[in-house]
């Protein structure tokens, strides 16, 4: 049917058209629309196609100017690293130890790396993470007889993907030669 307010198609306003059926709902054009359509056209994509070829032109002129900006990827390498230093001084991070492929993933009052920096100090809860090590109270742990796998079980927002990201940054920081967001680190290279 035509919906609520149109028990039947033969009952539509003239000019009006069915332009789409979607479950429980019945789209119509009706003159005005049509008008605007032939009128103004399909806006967003429109947009879209706008953006497209700003993005192609934009692209176009850096492929043009790319020696020129070279000696701006050195001051990009230089601000990014200034910014791990200034985070690892700020916050007390620490200068995570290696234990070679296969190895151990321990970390000791560990915390997520934006967390903290966004969120007031009372509000972030450290943790500690153990990963192919034995088994200590208080702490997520894995055993070398489980192999590489962690089932991390919790209620909705009690924090899993916030732990299993910060471990992921952790081990991501530690192997770009940043200080990490820990107490203490042991991570293995991967």
């Amino acid at each position: 049917g035509g919906g609520a307010l149109f028990p039947t198609l033969r009952t539509l306003p003239q000019g009006w058209a069915v332009a789409f059926r979607a479950p429980g709902h019945t789209y119509f054009k009706t003159p005005s629309t049509a008008e605007l359509d032939a009128t103004v056209g399909d806006l967003h994509a429109a947009a879209l196609e706008a953006e497209l070829e700003v993005l192609a032109a934009l692209d176009a002129r850096l492929l043009e100017a790319a020696d020129a900006l070279q000696p701006l990827a050195l001051l990009a390498e230089i601000d990014a690293t200034a910014a791990l230093a200034a985070a690892a001084l700020e916050e007390g991070w620490v200068e995570p130890a290696f234990t070679g492929p296969g190895g151990p993933l321990e970390l000791r009052g560990c915390v997520h790396p934006l967390l903290s920096r966004s969120t007031a100090a009372s509000a972030v809860v450290p943790f500690d993470f153990s990963l192919r090590a034995a088994a200590s109270a208080g702490s997520c742990n894995a055993t070398a007889a489980s192999s590489n796998v962690v089932v991390v079980t919790g209620a909705n927002g009690s924090g899993k993907s916030m732990l299993l990201q910060a471990v992921a940054l952790t081990v991501y920081l530690a192997h770009i030669g940043s200080f990490v967001p820990c107490a203490a680190a042991a991570v293995p290279l991967v």
